[in-house]
């Protein structure tokens, strides 16, 4: 799944009493426009519906009929956490077309979270993550911060209360303050796992292409009419003697273009870049000009400064302050290595102003 793919995709997540899978409360529904719905599918509950502007009442089919024709129309990606959404939607009557669009688009985001979360040395041990329920333990990791604890989270009982409060007044929503408020809990959670699930999907598939783009770029160094190419896990001579010119043994490769996510002009990204050099030049350390480029010309070449002699936790520092995810450095006599510069717990998909002096 591509980062682009997550950010058009439809997320979704049912709530179920103990895993009723032919009888789901609610379905939540995350699409591209950033909006939640909770569509109530058990009948017993339709009328807590109207309790909450995000919610509808309707049938599992009709849902799955609509959501269908949204991903066939747009070749959109539904995504889920873990396979027991995709089992609900089998098991409903009448949706059979619906069902076989549905899992043609199906992404599992259990195939995609954990492999990005062990670069962070999370455990993620195939069993303790396979229920849905274990969503919110990489929200963390990911830097998504919900505004409500989950360590309380009881959707299931939750379920059960509304449900039993709703049987005993002929389905009608005229219930306790103690009901309502498990009732809007419920939806809360719901609208949480959808949001943390795009935002965690969003973020893996992000950093693997970016951390791709990096391994597969060739970097370039100039000083004094030469011209020294190098790429990541790689040792060149020409590079070492460049640095050994200069009587230093470390070097870092630092840019300041494009922080994040962000595609700005060059004229912006020269400006970041004039500072970046203002402040590593402030520190002492002489720079060279330099750049990183796709091999596969599918994104444009950035501009960078070749460091000479700073240490690599000092650069790194350097980089996160202007919104860079990585960066690649070295020491004589050893290959270029790519250094990550987000740590577990950021949020690097909301761009925004850096700790940058611009």
């Amino acid at each position: 799944m591509t980062f682009s793919e997550a950010q058009k995709a439809i997320y979704i997540d049912f709530e179920c009493s103990a895993k009723e899978i032919k009888r789901p409360a609610i379905l939540g529904v995350l699409r591209p426009n950033r909006t939640v719905t909770h569509y109530v599918i058990d009948p017993d509950l339709a009328d807590a519906a109207r309790a909450h502007p995000d919610c509808q009442a309707a049938t599992l089919s009709d849902v799955l009929t609509q959501l269908a024709d949204e991903c066939r129309k747009d070749e959109t990606r539904l995504v889920s956490w873990s396979r027991f959404e995709m089992a609900v939607i089998r098991a409903a009557s009448r949706v059979e077309n619906a069902a076989a669009v549905l899992g043609k688009a199906h992404v599992n985001a259990l195939d995609v979270v954990p492999k990005w979360a062990a670069t962070y040395g999370a455990k993620t041990e195939k069993k303790k993550f396979e229920a849905r329920n274990q969503l919110h333990q990489f929200f963390p990791i990911g830097g998504y911060r919900p505004d409500w604890r989950y360590g309380r989270a009881a959707p299931a009982s939750w379920i059960r209360h509304v449900r039993a409060q709703m049987a005993a007044r002929d389905g009608r929503y005229h219930v306790n303050r103690e009901t309502r408020r498990d009732w809007h809990l419920l939806l809360t959670y719901n609208r949480h796992d959808c949001l943390g699930m795009r935002h965690l999907v969003s973020r893996a598939t992000a950093e693997t292409e970016k951390r791709r783009a990096y391994l597969d770029a060739t970097y370039t160094v100039r000083h004094a009419g030469q011209v020294v190419r190098f790429k990541i896990g790689a040792r060149m001579v020409a590079l070492d003697a460049l640095v050994a010119r200069h009587d230093a043994m470390r070097w870092a490769h630092i840019t300041a273009w494009n922080p994040g996510l962000a595609t700005l002009s060059a004229t912006e990204n020269r400006r970041r870049l004039k500072a970046l050099d203002h402040v590593v030049r402030e520190r002492g350390y002489t720079t060279l000009p330099g750049d990183g480029q796709d091999d596969k010309k599918q994104w444009p070449a950035e501009e960078s400064l070749f460091v000479i002699g700073m240490a690599q936790e000092e650069a790194r520092g350097l980089a996160r302050d202007f919104g860079q995810w990585a960066i690649v450095t070295g020491q004589r006599d050893q290959a270029a290595r790519l250094v990550w510069c987000l740590n577990q717990g950021a949020d690097p998909l909301a761009v925004g102003p850096t700790n940058a002096p611009l």
